[in-house]
């Protein structure tokens, strides 16, 4: 196999073969283009050694294509008009706020932040979606790192050089129990095991706190609406508390056993100078940070 078969012909390539139809001479077209006339003869070359078919008629007038020839240049018009139109596409994407975006929360971190900026998001960039997912902050973390998701509202998110990390505003995990003391068993624990903030703040009590039985939820409000009823202490964030407002009555164990949390904004480093992202991050922190600073 010789060298013009090995490589591969190019999309400009095909850019250049359509400009030796439109001009009907290498010539011309090798002054239209600012290259030599040697060189767009090895274009057409290796186009017609990897089509198998020949493009060109040459004349004494110069070249015209042949039947596949024309067809390869209709086609190739084609081709640079998609490409066009994908080139303002993408572009627009990173100058307009405009398109979908994914934002990742936990089930309780978005029940207390989303209500806080959706809105005045909405209104604001009315040409952006965000398709809103749950899921731990860790899985989030992947999920941003390997560019399926854009962004999310994580709790302590791990160092990543590929994560842009903005801490929004702090919290604290405590030990609850319902305010009447008599109707608490203290001897259940509610909780929900695979956050972090659990498994730290029982590590930091096991000496002074124990219980006899485990009662396992995935929603934080439910944790705190069952500890609210007695039925055991409840591990939860304080923000979730304050946000449950009236709907609950609960008082901390032993004030001074507490995790803290972080709430940070995450997004991937490559995607930083898009600007559907940039103006949503900007809003989202405006609007948090200013309410995290009041509470």
């Amino acid at each position: 196999m010789d060298k013009i078969s090995q490589n591969p012909p190019s999309f400009n390539d095909l850019s250049y073969f359509v400009s030796i139809c439109e001009t009907g001479s290498l010539t011309r077209a090798s002054e239209r283009l600012g290259m030599t006339q040697p060189t767009l003869s090895q274009v057409v070359k290796k186009l017609e050694a990897h089509l198998g078919v020949e493009l060109l008629i040459r004349d004494k007038k110069g070249v015209r294509p042949t039947k596949a020839g024309l067809a390869l240049e209709q086609e190739a018009k084609i081709l640079s008009a998609q490409w066009g139109q994908l080139k303002r596409k993408v572009s627009s994407q990173e100058q307009e706020v405009v398109g979908l975006l994914s934002l990742g929360a936990h089930d309780a971190v978005a029940a207390y932040t989303l209500p806080l900026f959706m809105k005045e998001l909405n209104e604001t960039y009315p040409a952006l979606e965000l398709d809103i997912r749950s899921g731990l902050s860790r899985e989030i973390c992947e999920a941003v790192i390997s560019h399926k998701m854009d962004l999310g509202l994580v709790i302590n998110p791990y160092q990543h050089p590929d994560l842009i990390i903005k801490q929004l505003f702090t919290d604290q995990v405590h030990f609850w129990r319902a305010r009447k003391a008599g109707k608490t068993n203290l001897s259940t624990l509610i909780c929900q095991p695979a956050l972090g903030q659990t498994q730290g703040l029982l590590k930091k009590a096991q000496q002074e706190l124990n219980f006899d039985q485990t009662l396992n939820l995935s929603q934080l409000e439910n944790i705190a609406r069952l500890t609210s009823a007695g039925c055991g202490v409840g591990i939860i964030p304080e923000r979730v508390v304050r946000n449950l407002g009236s709907t609950i009555d609960l008082v901390k164990i032993r004030p001074e056993l507490f995790m803290q949390d972080r709430l940070c904004l995450i997004y991937h480093m490559e995607n930083r100078r898009l600007a559907s992202l940039k103006a949503t991050t900007e809003l989202i922190q405006l609007k948090l940070q200013s309410r995290g600073s009041k509470t």
